[in-house]
């Protein structure tokens, strides 16, 4: 997936507020932003997000909630 360059999460397609910035990983590949809530395996652990990868580049589909499952 391509970021559009506005810090929007990939999965919502919201734009994190300032307090919720924290809560937000940026892919080490591609660069891509997503809502750690809106994983359903987030990285567990501070040092795993410095190397975390998205669903489309780490090929873990199974990260993806299902459409429609009230993530924000």
């Amino acid at each position: 997936m391509a970021s559009d360059g506005e810090g929007v999460c990939m999965r919502c397609k919201t734009i994190p507020l300032t307090e919720e910035s924290l809560t937000c990983l940026t892919c080490l590949t591609c660069g891509t932003p997503w809502h750690v809530p809106c994983l359903t395996s987030p990285p567990a652990s501070l040092a795993s997000t410095l190397q975390w990868e998205c669903p489309d580049c780490s090929g873990d589909f199974d990260d993806l909630p299902v459409p429609g499952d009230g993530v924000r």
